[in-house]
């Protein structure tokens, strides 16, 4: 592993680093080299048979809060959605899982359109008190497309308190507001959004 390092480091026989390390794959047993050999394939350019990797790794210690994360967002972003349910799962067993983890199987399970599992996560969600403003604003778009405004503007403004400066959270909090049909207070938060350099998207 070492060796396969530094030949990426040098920039040097990437074909064969990958041949290599597709060979070595099946011999690894230890979570930490499993997922170090991952990094090297992600580094060598070869995304999915990386994160194939790193949720092997995950599978093995489910109680590795950061290796579970990493492997769902990897998984996630390769479109494997099996693996971020199993990633997932491998945590909870470990009685280790975050929202974090939570909300990477709910933007999962909103992919392949399985709204129902969807909903039940966000509802779990709903009952952590400190969500980060990425899973924050997950959960509010989720709310305001299942016509729970209230709700949503509940969380937003929450997420708010802790981060006043994210003009997303400003935008969220009114697209709620409309749906609300308090267009004041929708227009505050519209300008607060632009006045923070809302992306044009």
């Amino acid at each position: 592993l070492d060796y396969l390092a530094l030949l990426l480091r040098r920039g040097q026989l990437r074909e064969g680093v990958v041949e290599i390390a597709n060979r070595l794959a099946p011999l690894l047993c230890e979570s930490a080299k499993i997922d170090r050999l991952g990094g090297l394939m992600f580094a060598a350019g070869e995304e999915r048979a990386a994160s194939h990797l790193v949720v092997r790794a995950a599978l093995r210690d489910g109680a590795n809060v950061e290796l579970v994360e990493r492997a769902a967002s990897m998984a996630f972003t390769v479109g494997d959605d099996e693996g971020v349910a199993a990633v997932v799962s491998a945590a909870r067993a470990a009685d280790s899982v975050t929202p974090n983890m939570i909300a990477q199987l709910a933007a999962s399970y909103d992919r392949t359109g399985e709204i129902r599992r969807r909903q039940d996560l966000v509802e779990e969600l709903l009952g952590h008190n400190d969500l980060a403003v990425p899973v924050a604003r997950l959960v509010v778009s989720f709310l305001l497309e299942e016509d729970q405004p209230a709700i949503a503007r509940t969380v937003v403004e929450g997420a708010l308190k802790k981060a006043p400066d994210q003009s997303m959270l400003h935008y969220e909090l009114g697209r709620a507001c409309l749906s609300l049909d308090d267009t004041a207070s929708a227009g505050v938060a519209f300008r607060r959004a632009l006045e923070l350099d809302l992306p044009q998207h």
